[in-house]
């Protein structure tokens, strides 16, 4: 019989022409898919420009969700862009890190600088957060002051921004433009930049293992930052205390302490809920297949065990306590001091939740 890159004609096993192919014994060859392939004849066949072949014995090509990351063609070492890898050069390589959701870029060498830019990073990204925090539970109390309302619709906008740039609906073009930008701004605030580097740097697992740790990670800082801030008003009260001297009472610190927490845990919200959201978030790469793998880490299965681990240990409990219970206990605490809500100990807690609303 004749062999791959064969057919038969006139009792003659014959080389197939340029596109066309076959990849298996056979009598016949198959015409090049078009747009999706390269075909040289024989059994040379390749991916086209914007595609991923499945296997080097499959004839299944896959468009590529960011085509630019897919070169296609014959060399091997090259069907992913420069720091790409895994299904639909979907993943970033050991040393490179994911920027706005779309290109892998090279992270720093040097381990040590790693953990200086990390540690620099975090502690800029604290300050922000705490000078947000500052300024909202400071001017709680004041209503002429207008900087709670405006940081509170910057929140809103950056929540609904980077919940949106999370699921790829169809959007119109020149939103999604808008939601291009927004989402390396996005990048940015989730810590996502430089935990890719911070985790390669230390471990340079399977595609699988880093996509998991970078959620744990992810959301892991998140927390820290919701709840190490009272740490950050004690200090703030000891400062006014024993440098300004001037007085503010225990009760007062609690209620800053309260409203930090709060502040940043709103703030915070839809990072962790996109995170958590992410491990449910699957597909499945061929129309009618079996197998499904999640959304952004097509080389990770969904549901089997490992996966499972994950989906019982952070994607369960995230989802009852964080992604429903948050709002929810937010909602009671606001029900059960509506009466209140004119008093400065209310004020200085819930502020940025009923600051610019009449009641």
């Amino acid at each position: 019989g004749c062999q791959a890159g064969q057919e038969l004609k006139d009792n003659e096993c014959l080389d197939c022409g340029k596109n066309s192919y076959s990849l298996v014994a056979t009598t016949e060859c198959k015409q090049c898919p078009s747009g999706k392939a390269i075909c040289d004849g024989g059994n040379n066949i390749a991916a086209e420009s914007g595609y991923w072949r499945l296997d080097q014995n499959s004839d299944i090509f896959l468009e590529c969700s960011q085509k630019d990351n897919c070169p296609g063609g014959f060399d091997q070492d090259a069907i992913c862009k420069e720091g790409h890898e895994g299904t639909l050069c979907n993943s970033c390589k050991p040393g490179y890190f994911l920027f706005g959701g779309t290109t892998c870029l090279r992270c720093l060498e040097d381990r040590g600088q790693i953990i200086a830019t990390v540690g620099l990073l975090i502690l800029s990204y604290m300050v922000i957060l705490y000078f947000i925090v500052y300024k909202t539970i400071v001017n709680s109390t004041n209503e002429k002051k207008i900087t709670p309302i405006l940081i509170k619709i910057l929140a809103n906008h950056i929540q609904v921004i980077f919940l949106a740039s999370a699921y790829e609906l169809q959007w119109p073009d020149l939103l999604l433009q808008v939601l291009a930008v927004n989402n390396e701004t996005a990048s940015i605030l989730s810590n996502g930049f430089y935990i890719d580097c911070l985790i390669t740097a230390n471990n340079r697992g399977t595609v699988t293992d880093r996509y998991f740790m970078k959620v744990v990670f992810s959301i892991s800082v998140s927390l820290f930052y919701t709840f190490i801030s009272p740490v950050i008003v004690f200090i703030y009260y000891l400062a006014k205390r024993y440098i300004y001297k001037e007085h503010m009472d225990r009760e007062q610190l609690k209620n800053y302490c309260f409203g930090a927490i709060l502040i940043l845990g709103l703030l915070q919200h839809s990072m962790v809920t996109r995170q958590i959201f992410s491990l449910f978030s699957c597909r499945k790469l061929i129309d009618g297949g079996d197998q499904s793998y999640i959304q952004n880490s097509l080389d990770t299965p969904c549901w089997d065990d490992n996966h499972l681990f994950w989906v019982y240990l952070v994607g369960i409990p995230g989802l009852i306590f964080w992604v429903i219970g948050v709002p929810i206990v937010s909602l009671v605490l606001l029900i059960r001091n509506k009466m209140y809500f004119h008093s400065a100990g209310v004020k200085q807690k819930y502020g940025f939740l009923i600051k610019g609303y009449k009641s």
